[in-house]
């Protein structure tokens, strides 16, 4: 179900940062009739991730992750323990936990399904 998260980027400007590729992101989901729920920044040590998502009955906790490594990355080193621990937690229950990752350098972004091991290599 996550390959339904992969959407062309119609846009040659590169995203500056974090907000505005999750404002993309969101978009795109909203133009396809799921819904989205963000999670408020108030206590960012306690919040579990950027959101939860429901595409039709599919339903997943969301990070997103920003970044501008040029070969490989290590995307669940970027996350940080709070958010380690909730998306394990929900897998660890049958739910499912993802992390989408853009690349500042390529242009593009990767939807990963979480787990100890999501390292990503690049081509240049």
């Amino acid at each position: 179900m996550k390959e339904k998260l992969v959407f062309p980027i119609q846009t040659s400007k590169h995203f500056a940062d974090e907000k505005t590729f999750s404002s993309r992101f969101w978009r795109q989901i909203h133009s396809n009739w799921w819904f989205r729920h963000k999670i408020s920044d108030m206590s960012i040590d306690a919040k579990p991730c950027d959101a939860v998502i429901w595409l039709g009955w599919y339903t997943c906790l969301c990070e997103i992750k920003v970044w501008n490594n040029k070969k490989k990355v290590d995307v669940y080193n970027l996350l940080r323990p709070n958010q380690k621990f909730w998306l394990r937690k929900r897998k660890e229950n049958w739910w499912n936990s993802i992390v989408v990752y853009y690349s500042k350098i390529h242009h593009k972004y990767w939807v990963l399904n979480f787990s100890n091991n999501m390292e990503l290599s690049l081509a240049e």
